[in-house]
């Protein structure tokens, strides 16, 4: 996929500051992110994780994350969110993953600003580290060379970014590095849904990729005043 036009547009729309972790009405982490899509997200992982935490219990073993397209360590806020069931006013540790349960998670991705803000935000955790890299080849050496993880996972249309040879390529390798048992998450665009009308009359058996800006940061009224960057999506 284009490296450069991605690397600018996420660097661009990093600058605006709508990136930041604080939640609201507008911008990245927007209530409706914060409060509804991620809250189903961690419904339909809360399973596989809850199994796997009771499994490394019993072995006495603690849970290895890789987080691929991780920007800015999304989904360590999301897999160390997920619940092991609907908390009780009297429950007090209700986390699948605690992290005493915790033995390391690796985030990496292309844009070195959102990795930036990825160090600042959980870098100073003794159980976490990140890795620049470009996923497009597959899994790099870098990667490679870590032990097997207990969890691949991917957020936000992580993969939509990547052709399917591409897509089929990381997953190839994730299925090499992967331990007996892993959970591997990947996530693409919901092609047929409301958000994005403008691909539902493309044939379902071929590629097709989007002239795609990060626009929704930014008032309706600025919109088309600006020069938002693009990329293929």
């Amino acid at each position: 996929m284009g490296e450069k036009g991605e690397k600018k547009a996420y660097t661009q729309a990093h600058s605006t500051g709508k990136y930041e972790k604080a939640s609201g009405l507008a911008g990245k982490y927007d209530n409706v992110r914060r409060f509804w899509e991620d809250q189903n997200t961690a419904i339909f992982l809360r399973p596989a994780l809850s199994n796997l935490v009771e499994k490394k219990k019993r072995n006495l073993e603690r849970i290895r994350i890789l987080d691929l397209g991780c920007g800015s360590a999304d989904g360590y806020d999301l897999l160390m969110n997920v619940t092991t069931k609907d908390p009780g006013i009297f429950d007090y540790i209700t986390a699948a993953i605690t992290p005493d349960m915790l033995q390391e998670y690796v985030g990496v991705d292309i844009n070195p600003d959102l990795l930036q803000q990825a160090e600042e935000y959980i870098g100073q955790l003794p159980k976490t580290r990140f890795i620049q890299a470009d996923l497009s080849n597959g899994l790099t050496p870098e990667i490679t060379e870590n032990p097997p993880f207990d969890v691949y996972f991917t957020s936000y249309g992580t993969f939509s970014h990547f052709h399917d040879h591409q897509s089929v390529k990381i997953i190839a390798d994730i299925a090499r590095h992967a331990p007996k048992r892993a959970i591997f998450i990947g996530d693409w665009l919901g092609r047929y849904t409301c958000e994005w009308q403008d691909l539902w009359h493309h044939p379902a058996d071929q590629e097709y990729f989007m002239d795609y800006r990060i626009s929704y940061i930014y008032p309706e009224e600025d919109r088309d005043q600006m020069e938002i960057s693009s990329f293929p999506l």
